[in-house]
């Protein structure tokens, strides 16, 4: 599946949006990537400030290092993914699926129940 995804104020191109699509270093500011397929992409560094990944499907993705404040991650599925060095500041993340291969420093304010996020 391939969707249009606007990165940069100039410009539109065409980036697949499918398991394993390499996103790396992405402006994917303010995206609706809402219920998007990202299965073990690799997503590290890019700039996902205020996207909209609810209920996406991130498992065993690569996100280390990215921007994700302000991001929308309920109810994805996070689980094995690489979230180490990202910055979850102020990202919404009710509901994100988890597991013990999931690598995530959650912020302040945030537990997990039952392979849930919830806030604390």
């Amino acid at each position: 599946m391939h969707r249009t995804v606007t990165v940069t104020l100039t410009r539109t191109v065409e980036v697949p949006l499918e398991p394993l699509a390499d996103l790396a270093n992405t402006d994917m500011h303010g995206e609706d990537l809402a219920n998007a397929d990202l299965r073990e992409a690799n997503l590290s560094g890019t700039d996902l400030t205020r996207a909209d990944l609810s209920s996406a499907n991130l498992a065993r993705a690569n996100l280390h290092g990215a921007d994700l404040t302000w991001a929308d991650l309920d109810s994805a599925d996070l689980r094995g993914a690489d979230l180490s060095g990202a910055d979850l500041t102020t990202a919404y993340l009710d509901g994100a699926i988890v597991d013990d291969d999931t690598s995530i420093t959650l912020p302040d304010g945030w537990k997990v129940v039952d392979g849930r996020v919830v806030r604390a």
